[in-house]
């Protein structure tokens, strides 16, 4: 699920090729996108109206200002990537069987890639206005947070803060807060940065 605007979110469904626009004031269904694979994550970069998703060979994505909702993809050299986040030019994405989380440029061009012992199939990922990724790990129970060039880490969350699974998160560059949620369990955890 992501945030397009304060009054509607996206979501996609691991079983279906739809990205679903719902607005939660009037509790409807706007527009549903029907892509050529089925959808994972999903992320929305507000400055360009883009909405992006990721597919099993590609990442998809589309202008939701558009009406005629041409859809364009940024092919994938992965192979399995089912969460993605987009800041500005940049697109962040987890592959869940290399155990790496990759950056690159919209047009796919690659930037730089990371991985390391502490981080086991990473799954949600997510950004803060710096451009640092934060890396829900499911199967080594933490949150990583790398910086922004892709060269330093730091476990910010692990077992002992009650982290068990996680595979959702979500950065709210608001309120400088972080959530991540466990898949097991469904407990979530909320962590305020200052």
């Amino acid at each position: 699920m992501t945030v397009v605007d304060s009054e509607r979110v996206a979501y996609s469904r691991e079983t279906s090729r739809d990205v679903s626009i719902f607005n939660m004031q009037t509790l409807q269904t706007e527009k549903k996108i029907t892509f050529n694979e089925t959808c994972y994550g999903v992320s929305y970069d507000s400055s360009t109206h883009i909405l992006y998703t990721v597919g099993r060979t590609a990442i998809f994505y589309v202008d939701l200002l558009d009406d005629r909702l041409r859809i364009s993809t940024v092919e994938l050299n992965v192979d399995t990537v089912f969460h993605l986040s987009v800041k500005e030019d940049k697109l962040y994405y987890a592959d869940t069987t290399s155990n790496t989380v990759n950056c690159c440029y919209i047009n796919g061009e690659a930037i730089w890639s990371f991985k390391n012992e502490l981080m086991n199939c990473p799954n949600g990922i997510t950004t803060d206005r710096y451009g640092n990724a934060y890396v829900a790990c499911t199967k080594s129970n933490n949150v990583l947070v790398i910086s922004a060039d892709g060269r330093q880490y730091k476990e910010i969350l692990n077992a002992s803060n009650g982290i068990e699974e996680p595979r959702a998160i979500f950065y709210d560059i608001m309120e400088n807060r972080l959530l991540a949620c466990n898949t097991q369990n469904g407990q979530a955890l909320l962590c305020t940065f200052k």
